[in-house]
């Protein structure tokens, strides 16, 4: 008889909540944010950065979108058709260089979308192999794929042999680590600024685990190093 009771109270709070709309981050709304650190660009034109990422709709069909909104306001400024189900997305990661959004897919392929022209597809082309990292070169993509090789992609698309960068989140226990953490960002090009959704550097921030050679805090043990 509890078990019984307590099915029926579950039953009874899901239709609530779903007839009241939804059970998302803002009670009311059935549109859910993915919870990875946004894309950045000024999409409208009005000097203020604005945000993109997925839009996930959890009681229907758990259909996924990607979907901008304005940084002043919070209006959503765009949204594109269905990608699919978010399940389908989980292993995409995604980021921004200048108004163009970067996809790598579980699948091999590299999508450039749109920002300013409501997310639409621009190209899109297959590396043969999982990316496993993007790296942003100023206004080029850098990515690394399963098999270690290196490309950069310009913003048409085209593809070419690219060197090997530092990868920090990789490589942070290595002995000169210090000196690409001080190069990165700057004009030295040869560290991995990454793009994609790692909750430990959002967009604009790199960082790198705390190392004992880096930052000595008397009393004080250094959980991570950012800079921006």
């Amino acid at each position: 008889l509890p078990f019984v009771f307590m099915a029926a109270i579950g039953v009874g709070v899901f239709f609530a909540v779903k007839k009241a709309g939804g059970i998302g981050g803002v009670f009311g709304s059935n549109m859910l944010w993915a919870g990875h650190p946004p894309a950045l660009c000024d999409i409208d034109g009005d000097g203020t950065l604005d945000v993109i990422g997925v839009a996930r709709y959890v009681q229907d069909n758990d259909r996924a979108h990607f979907a901008a909104y304005s940084g002043k306001t919070g209006a959503q400024l765009w949204e594109t058709p269905t990608l699919g189900k978010y399940s389908d997305l989980t292993q995409d990661q995604y980021g921004a260089i200048g108004d163009t959004l970067y996809i790598s897919t579980k699948d091999g392929k590299l999508i450039a979308r749109n920002l300013k022209s409501n997310g639409v597809i621009k190209w899109e082309i297959s590396l043969g192999e999982k990316i496993d990292e993007m790296c942003s070169l100023g206004k080029e993509l850098s990515v690394v794929t399963a098999d270690n090789k290196w490309w950069v992609i310009d913003a048409a698309g085209k593809k070419r042999e690219g060197q090997k960068l530092v990868r920090l989140t990789r490589e942070y226990t290595n002995d000169g680590i210090k000196d690409a953490f001080d190069r990165a960002g700057g004009e030295a090009g040869d560290v991995c600024i990454t793009l994609g959704w790692d909750h430990r550097t959002p967009p604009g921030v790199i960082a790198l685990p705390g190392h004992s050679e880096m930052a000595n805090i008397d009393s004080m043990r250094v959980e991570v190093l950012i800079k921006r």
